[in-house]
């Protein structure tokens, strides 16, 4: 009983206002072009507000943060590689392969990751200490994940020039989240560690616009559920969808287990391993001629799995 009512109040907030989200738009109260004024609020303010902040004053011990996000960044080419195998045995076509695989190990780690780690640990020894070492994780695992993406992409494509990589380069050098991800592990390694604190009165303000962007995220990203058409292969779908939310919580758990991390390590990367594809991916994959109805599919697909994934994840960790 206990442990089924810490599992419905580490999910229950999230998943409620994704489906708020989803009512909103149903009502006509929140239409896409409102969504996406707000989610560009969020992505461009809110949300690398709140990614400088946590990542910059995280106090988490190194150790910890290096353990976590190496067991992430393993799990990710473990998924990587086992979706690419999938894909070439279900015989995609190169760009579909492509928006396969990307939906396969690009998880939304900010939007829903992030919330359900503070609410997983809260109330147990490690509260406060596992948001900082998944706030770390997110930095490090964000800027891999974009220019893993976009590499992909281009790859399916056959646009691997020197061309193509300067503008994934520039991509990244305008890609808010990666940016403040940045600045925040800058901060976080050189003046963080030496005592230097940021100014109460900027720490305030990116706390007070950082506080909007969880929130709100999600509501667009219900929003986005609830508008985005979910078209093409059931198949690829599904598979895809189960690779994130089932197969990578499974992988993220065996290597940690191989590498000895600790209880808390464990936890924080399974849950980001295992958080549902990223709303991102299907912008991205219609700005490099992927796939997005196949994009669309997993993201929806993968979203509703994961209450069910995420849910056994946090039983375990507690």
């Amino acid at each position: 009983m206990v442990l089924g009512m810490h599992v419905l109040n580490t999910l229950g907030p999230v998943f409620l206002i994704i489906l708020l989200g989803v009512l909103l738009s149903r009502l006509r109260l929140l239409d896409a072009n409102a969504s996406r004024a707000i989610n560009g609020c969020c992505y461009w303010v809110g949300l690398p507000c709140l990614l400088l902040l946590k990542i910059g004053t995280a106090t988490a011990t190194r150790g910890a943060a290096t353990d976590t996000s190496l067991v992430l960044l393993l799990g990710t080419a473990v998924l990587t590689a086992v979706a690419l195998f999938v894909g070439w045995l279900m015989k995609l076509k190169p760009r579909t392969l492509a928006t396969f695989v990307h939906t396969s190990f690009r998880g939304n780690l900010a939007y829903v990751g992030l919330p359900v780690v503070y609410f997983a640990f809260s109330g147990t020894a490690y509260e406060g200490r596992a948001e900082a070492v998944a706030a770390i994780t997110l930095g490090v695992t964000v800027v891999v994940y974009n220019v893993a993406a976009v590499l992909l992409h281009l790859a399916s494509t056959h646009r691997v020039s020197l061309t193509a990589f300067r503008r994934v380069l520039a991509k990244l050098a305008t890609n808010p989240l990666v940016l403040s991800c940045l600045v925040g592990l800058a901060w976080n390694h050189w003046a963080h560690a030496q005592g230097i604190l940021i100014p109460v009165v900027l720490e305030r303000t990116l706390s007070l616009l950082g506080q909007f962007a969880l929130p709100m995220a999600l509501i667009c990203v219900g929003c986005s559920l609830a508008t985005t058409p979910v078209r093409g292969m059931a198949g690829g779908v599904m598979v895809a969808a189960l690779l994130k939310t089932l197969f990578g919580p499974c992988v993220a758990f065996l290597i940690a287990r191989l590498l000895g991390v600790g209880v808390m390590e464990t936890g924080i990367a399974c849950v980001l391993l295992g958080a549902p594809s990223a709303v991102a991916a299907y912008v991205l994959t219609e700005q490099l001629d992927g796939d997005p109805p196949l994009a669309a599919g997993v993201i929806v697909t993968s979203t509703l799995l994961s209450a069910a994934t995420l849910s056994l994840v946090v039983a375990c960790i507690q």
